[in-house]
Parts: structure tokens; C-alpha cells; sequence
């Protein structure tokens, strides 16, 4: 007997049982469906070949309805419903038994086809798709009962009744848009390159070590969480990262074939069958777009022809890869954009990169809804030129475009670009946006967005920020940054213990000599330093938006942010979210900052802060989505959201928002007198000094008038009952800083490992004897942990240690958890690690492991 690993299903046997359930439920069906029965025919002829109609279904005449392919996944025929091999065949079968309507079906998708249309090109026929969304990856997958059982009750009867409703005419709606069907086409293509991947990197990362370890650290750099011990968790890490490394592929592919389409001199895209390694694989694709970079003059952070990323190659790695890719480059070169209508291309592209796209396939963004609220607050006018300089995968560009071009509808596309800046450090996010930008008009001649792939921090004051072909010469001349508008984005989110000590000590210095006076701690974030550098491009009275932790409102190294906010800035809103994450890490609270660049004080200070706390999700206030019908609506409705806060005379609130108004004069004398109360008792800001153990002076300078510190993020977050009792109050109230003194307490800078859950309780009660607590405690004895010699911990990863007692202690973790003046240890699920001996000491014990 077989085992349930070594099952397989064929074609036949598949289609059999495919036929039989059909049959069953016309049966019980026979006034909902037009087909009475369904049959796997034998063969037929054509073209003096024998052909097999795989599977038929018949009217109760006796009439043929319609026909199809089927092939199974994980098989090169079956790699896809769109491949040319199926899709021929199955469209000579129909002809030759006169049907409209035929199918093609991997199993993972069914396509219908309408014969009728078949003179068409592809982007233009009648066609629609069904996924059974269980992403099978070969005929072993197929064979299992339980799929075979929910392709069978659950897919089947739902596919026949659509089926039915398009063949009798009850739905005569029922064509997939153009560019909707070439995206599923190619996400069909690509599902067999992505199977391999997943699966080489899986096989691979078991059997060798190092290659786990690098493959480990790179997902972790690409954002993605994942537990390694759990397998389901795991294979979905896999999933992300492989259908991430072929989703950029894809993209540099595909603008290969539409720059084809302008320069027809450049080679087919194609994958000889002398290229028999992945090396080979990607040399020969690195030189098709260097020609391109060169004959374009552009596009080099589209294509990227240089880049070696490790993980990059991954794709080619896995057995039959290569074949795979070449069942994709097949799939792709049916479609000749020269016949395709250049709206439609640039639909296919906008889409192919929607942050929908992205998301599935494991790519990060910024949600448009708060994206456009900053643009409304910076982006004024038609002719503003803006920068965003950690522009990512452009989100913050292209609905600037957009805003742009409702502002003024005739102007053109190379204008628009022209004015829009973006810089990113990393390939694949430049990527992004270089076609995120391009997509708009993919068929301009000139149409070379200003998307620079460097690091920010060193585009020099002098502006030069690249080059560009000469629209008219094709020459490549230098590009420099204008004096900017707008400044609008959503800067990197990294701690500044993950900073390396080099390029924050290149970043103080720019800021310090951008910003004479401005010193930003040695534990700034790195979207600190993001601030004045960006603004040292501002013109005067220009516009600064952007997307940041909201930490900065209330610690340490935020002080010297606000204080040189408040010198040189008026600050026109503060906004928080408490009804959505603006960060794909829910994890990080965010805030959104928008100022207006000022250089008379009076107005400065006269000018009332706007402390926006939204109770309802952006999309729900705005009321209006970003489908492009909608454009103009949900400009006006973001308008109207924009002056509502920024024309605020009074206090607001209501069950969308509350507007809480400061003016900047009072924030300023709060932080002078912060600064008052601390020179007296002699305190310093700093608790722990720098990662050098250096103390780190967060003052600005003596001319900004003593400014140390603003807790302001009271304003946003404190309840409605504090700003009733301050305007009662307020007068009765004395800080706290003049009856005691105050410092910080030790910081970790990684509470998971350093403040991990105890367990212990936990894990007794749910395990039965001793060896299935030792399995699941990382081998633990059971009556060590019952005697209290141990305690079981789980650290922020999820995995379980075994700790001794005497190196473990409670701790408070949050005061938000503690409902009475007593504490209990006992009653405290979290403990701090504290170990005061030299690790040559402890040799022997669980806290060395």
C-alpha cells in the first residue's frame, strides 16, 4: 500500500471524479443547471493528432455545452491555465466541436474563455477566472482527501452555477477587464517559479546552516517576523519571501518588454537553452537590461543591471527553475504592448505595484488615506516641486502627481515628474517607485522620473542629485534639487542602537552644520536626523510633512527636535491615530508633523498648534476611496478634512476627532520652565548616557533661550477629564519636578530578552507527565520547575528557556496592569533577567545555555 506521501492522482482519475460530482449534482439540481451530465472523453482528432477532450459537459439534448483542459499543478503543463501550450489546445478542441465556451484548468485556477472573441488579442478577450485559493503545488497535493473533498462540495457546485449563469445569459456582465486579465495571467505564470523557490529555500535551509543563518537574517532586514519552530509560520516566511524575490523579477521583466516596445533594437526577451545555471540565468538578464539602461538612458533604478543581492538569484536556484522561468517568458511574450493601448499598459503597471500587489506579496506601504492628508497640508499648488527623501516605494510621489494634476488636468505628464524628487538607500524600494512614477504614462518618450537610489544623507548642498537624459538630445545632464515646496514622507523607523556609530556621526555633522546650534542626542531615531536634513532644501515659507514614531513627543532625544521645530518652524498640526495603525508594525505608535518653514518669531509664537487626535479611521472621515473615478471627489473631501483642522479657532470635538489648541509661545515657555526645574536641582535629562557611555547634552544652545523638554504628546493621547480639570485647575497644579527629584530608570533596549513572560504555571498545568514537559520546556525536568529551582520563560520571540530562580526576578512591567496601591509577586507575569556573574562562572547552568 502506498503511503499518503507517495499518492498521487492523474489527469484522468482527477477529471473522473470530477465528472461523477458533476454528474451528482445536476442530478439534484436539474432546474438550476442547462447540463444534465458531464463525461472524460476518450480522444479525438485534429491536425492528424490524436487530442483528448479532458473533460465535457453536456446539455440534457445531448448537445456538447462546453469543453476544456485540464492539467494538473506541480507538472510543466500545468505550470498554468494561461500557458500557451493548454490555451492552444484547448481552443482547437472547441473549434473542432463548435462549442463557444471552453475552460483551461490547473486545478488552482479555472479560466472560461468565450471562442467568440478569440480574434482578439489576449489583453481584449472575454474571459473569466476562478482561484480555489488553496495554492496546491503538485499532484501529491491534489491526491489528499481533504482537497480532493473541498475542490469537490465546496469549489465545484459554486463553479457550475457560475457556469450556468454565463451560459444561458442570466449574467451577461461577466468579462475581467483587460489589464485584470493580463495580471492574473502573469500571477498564474508565476506561480510554478515561486513553488521551486519556496521549496529550494525550505530544502536548503535544513540541510545547511549557514545558508539557514543568511537566509534568516535576510527576511529579518526585509521586515518580515517569523518563528522558525513553527513550521506553519515558517513555510509562510517562505511563501512572502519567494513570491517577494519573483514579484521583482517580474516587475523588471515586464518594463523590459514595454521599453521593447519603444526600442525595438533591444534584444527578445527570452532564456536560451545554452543558460543551463542560475549564475548564467542571471548574468545573461543583468546584461538585457544594461542594454536597455544604456539605449533608454534611464531607468537604471528600475532595472537595476548591477545589482548582486544574495537573496536575488534564489529564484533560478531550485530544480526545473530555469524551465520555470522560461513557461514565464513564454506566457508574457503572447503580449506585444506595441498592439497594446498605452492606457492600458499603464493600468497593468499601476496595478501590478497597488499597494494591494505589494502587500501580497510582502512588501510595505504607506496607506494613501493618511499619504494624501499630509500631501493636502505641503502640496499647495500645481507648479510645487517635492521631495520625499526616504521615498520607498513612492506612495508619498505618486498621489502628489495626482494632486498635482487635479490642481491643473492640462498640464503633462513629463511636467509632473519633472517637479517630483525621491531618494531611497535600498534597490528594491527605488525600484518601486522609478515604476510606481513611470506607470503614469508609460508610453512618454521622456518619461524618466527623478527617483535617485543613494543615501539622502549624502546628497550634497550644493543639490546635485543626478542625471537624466536631455528629452530632446537623449545626453544625460546633471539634475539638481530645486528649492523645494513641499517636504513630504515617511522616513525609516530605526532605533538608534541599530545605527551604525560612522553614519550617525556623518549625519550629527551635517545637521549640526545644516542647523548651526541643533544637537540631536546619541539616542535620536534615525527619522530625527531625517528632519533638518531634508528641510536644509525648504525655501522660505515651504511645507514639511511627515509620518513618523510618535515617541519623539515625549522622550529624551525628541527635546532638541521640538525646540528647533519651534525657532524655525511654525508647527501647523500634530495628528494621531487611535482608531488605525499608519505603520505597517502595529507595534509603533505614529504620529503625523506638518510645518511650515518661518523665520518672523511673532508669528511663530502666536501661532496655535493644532493637537489632532482622530477617533475614527481616516477612510471613514475622508468618506471617498482612491479609485481613479473618484479623483476630483476625494481631493475636495481631503480639503475640506485639511481646512477643518487647520482653520480650527476653538477647540474641537466630536465623534470623529478631537483638536486640542496650543499656541507654540506656551509650548516653548513650558520647556523653558522644564529646563528651570531641572537646572535647580541639578539634574540631567540623560539616564544612561550614549552607547559609547558618554553623556549627551540634549540642550540646544545658549540662543534658544533654554528650552529642555515638552511633554506633548499629552495633548493627543491624555483624556478628555485632564483638560477639563487643567482649564478648572490648573492654576492649583505644581510640577512635580519642584517637590522631587526625578531621573529615568534603566532602559534595555530589548525588553523580550531582558523583561521575558514567566510561564511556568502555564506550561505545568497544560503538560501531562515529565517527558512532555522536557519536550516542550527546551528539556527541563518536571519537579525542578514544580520545586521552584527553575522557572520556564518565554522570551519575545515565543521561544521557551529554561531559567534558574535565583537569576529571575518580578517585575512591573506596566503601571497599566497594576489595579491597586499593593503589588504581589506572584500576580506579575513578567520577571527581569539579572545575572551578576561572569559567564566563566556560570558554566553548567541553563542561564550559560
Amino acid at each position: 500500500m502506498p503511503t499518503m506521501a507517495e499518492t498521487r492522482i492523474h489527469e484522468v482519475d482527477f477529471c473522473a471524479q470530477i465528472a461523477s460530482s458533476a454528474d451528482a449534482i445536476f442530478l439534484a439540481n436539474p432546474t438550476v443547471f442547462p447540463f444534465s451530465h458531464a463525461r472524460v472523453e476518450g480522444f479525438g482528432t485534429g491536425s492528424g493528432k490524436a487530442k483528448r477532450k479532458d473533460l465535457r459537459f453536456f446539455e440534457p439534448s445531448g448537445r456538447l455545452a462546453l469543453c476544456g483542459e485540464v492539467k494538473l499543478p506541480g507538472t510543466p503543463e500545468g505550470m498554468s491555465p494561461y500557458a500557451d501550450g493548454i490555451l492552444s489546445d484547448a481552443s482547437r478542441k472547441a473549434d473542432e466541436a463548435g462549442v463557444r465556451f471552453f475552460f483551461t484548468w490547473n486545478v488552482n485556477r479555472f479560466v472560461l474563455w468565450d471562442r467568440s472573441q478569440w480574434n482578439k488579442p489576449l489583453l481584449e478577450r472575454r474571459v473569466r477566472e476562478w482561484p480555489l485559493g488553496l495554492n496546491l503545488a503538485g499532484p501529491r497535493d491534489v491526491a489528499r482527501p481533504e482537497i480532493l473533498d473541498h475542490i469537490k462540495t465546496r469549489f465545484l457546485p459554486n463553479l457550475l452555477r457560475d457556469l450556468a449563469d454565463i451560459y444561458t445569459g442570466r449574467q451577461p456582465n461577466w468579462a475581467m477587464p483587460p489589464d485584470d486579465i493580463f495580471l492574473r495571467s502573469l500571477e498564474s505564470h508565476m506561480d510554478w517559479p515561486v513553488m521551486l523557490t519556496r521549496q529550494y529555500m525550505d530544502e536548503q535551509a535544513a540541510a545547511d546552516k549557514p545558508f539557514s543563518r543568511r537566509l534568516e537574517q535576510w527576511m529579518t532586514g526585509e521586515g518580515w517576523s517569523f518563528t522558525r519552530d513553527n513550521p506553519e509560520n515558517w513555510r509562510e516566511a517562505l511563501d512572502t519571501a519567494s513570491r517577494s524575490l519573483a514579484y521583482v523579477w517580474t516587475n523588471r521583466l515586464i518594463f523590459y518588454k514595454a521599453l521593447r516596445s519603444r526600442f525595438p533594437e533591444l534584444q527578445r526577451l527570452d532564456l536560451p537553452g545554452k543558460i543551463t545555471n542560475p549564475l548564467q540565468a542571471q548574468d545573461h538578464f543583468r546584461e538585457l537590461f544594461k542594454k536597455a539602461v544604456q539605449r533608454s538612458g534611464d531607468y537604471e533604478t528600475l532595472l537595476m543591471p548591477d545589482e548582486r543581492d544574495w537573496a536575488g538569484g534564489l529564484v533560478f536556484e531550485g530544480d526545473a527553475a530555469l524551465d520555470a522561468w522560461r513557461g514565464f517568458l513564454r506566457g508574457i511574450e503572447q503580449v506585444d504592448f506595441k498592439d497594446v493601448r498605452s492606457d492600458i499598459v499603464g493600468r497593468i503597471f499601476q496595478k501590478l505595484i497597488s499597494p494591494e500587489e505589494r502587500h501580497r506579496y510582502g512588501q510595505h506601504f504607506t496607506g494613501d488615506d493618511v499619504v494624501d492628508l499630509i500631501n493636502a497640508f505641503c502640496v499647495r499648488k500645481e507648479s510645487d516641486t517635492v521631495l520625499d527623501p526616504a521615498c520607498g516605494s513612492g506612495s508619498f510621489l505618486v498621489r502628489a502627481y495626482y494632486r498635482k494634476k487635479l490642481f491643473a488636468p492640462g498640464r503633462t505628464h513629463l511636467d509632473l515628474i519633472s517637479e517630483l524628487f525621491g531618494c531611497d538607500i535600498a534597490p528594491y524600494p527605488a525600484h518601486l517607485a522609478t515604476l510606481n512614477l513611470a506607470a503614469r504614462e508609460i508610453n512618454d518618450e521622456a518619461n524618466y522620473p527623478r527617483i535617485l537610489r543613494r543615501d539622502f544623507f549624502h546628497v550634497a548642498d550644493n543639490r546635485e542629485f543626478g542625471h537624466l537624459p536631455d528629452p530632446r538630445t537623449h545626453v544625460r545632464t546633471e539634475i539638481r534639487l530645486p528649492q523645494l515646496d513641499a517636504i513630504v514622507g515617511n522616513p525609516p523607523y530605526v532605533r538608534q542602537e541599530s545605527i551604525d556609530k560612522q553614519d550617525k556621526s556623518h549625519m550629527a555633522g551635517l545637521v549640526s552644520s545644516a542647523w548651526p546650534g541643533l544637537k540631536l542626542t546619541g539616542r535620536a531615531d534615525l527619522h530625527c536626523y531625517f528632519w533638518p536634513a531634508a528641510t536644509r532644501f525648504l525655501k522660505p515659507g515651504g511645507y514639511f510633512g511627515f509620518l513618523t514614531s510618535s515617541s519623539w513627543l515625549d522622550v529624551e532625544y525628541g527635546f532638541a527636535l521640538q525646540g528647533w521645530a519651534l525657532t524655525n518652524f511654525k508647527i501647523i498640526a500634530v495628528m494621531e491615530s487611535a482608531a488605525e495603525p499608519w505603520f505597517p508594525d502595529a507595534r509603533v505608535k505614529t504620529c503625523v508633523t506638518i510645518l511650515k518653514q518661518c523665520t518672523d518669531e511673532k508669528r511663530r509664537m502666536d501661532n496655535p498648534v493644532k493637537f489632532v487626535r482622530f477617533k475614527k479611521p481616516l477612510a471613514e472621515i475622508i468618506g471617498v476611496t482612491t479609485d481613479p473615478e473618484n479623483e476630483a471627489d476625494r481631493l475636495r473631501a481631503v480639503e475640506k478634512l485639511r481646512r477643518l483642522i487647520e482653520n480650527a479657532k476653538i477647540e474641537i470635538e466630536d465623534d470623529a476627532m478631537r483638536i486640542i489648541l496650543r499656541k507654540q509661545e506656551d509650548l516653548w515657555r513650558d520647556g523653558v520652565h522644564a529646563g528651570a526645574i531641572l537646572g535647580s536641582k541639578g539634574q540631567s535629562l540623560n539616564y544612561d548616557g550614549d552607547e559609547d557611555g558618554e553623556k549627551t547634552d540634549p540642550v540646544l544652545s545658549t540662543a534658544d533661550g533654554g528650552y529642555r523638554a515638552g511633554k506633548w504628546g499629552r495633548y493627543l493621547r491624555a483624556p478628555d477629564i485632564y483638560f477639563r480639570v487643567m482649564k478648572e485647575f490648573g492654576n492649583r497644579f505644581v510640577p512635580l519636578g519642584e517637590l522631587v527629584d526625578i531621573r529615568f530608570g534603566v532602559k534595555t533596549g530589548c525588553d523580550g530578552f531582558f523583561m521575558p513572560k514567566d510561564v511556568s504555571a502555564t506550561l505545568l498545568k497544560a503538560c501531562a507527565g515529565d517527558a512532555d514537559f522536557r519536550q516542550r520546556s527546551n528539556g527541563a525536568a518536571r519537579r525542578d520547575v514544580e520545586s521552584g529551582k527553575l522557572r520556564i520563560i518565554q522570551d519575545g520571540a515565543g521561544v521557551l528557556h529554561p531559567i534558574e530562580a535565583e537569576y529571575l526576578a518580578p517585575e512591573v512591567h506596566s503601571l497599566m496592569k497594576v489595579d491597586r496601591p499593593v503589588v504581589r509577586a506572584d500576580e506579575l507575569d513578567r520577571v527581569v533577567l539579572l545575572v551578576n556573574k561572569k559567564l566563566a562562572d556560570l558554566k553548567g547552568t541553563w542561564v550559560y545555555r
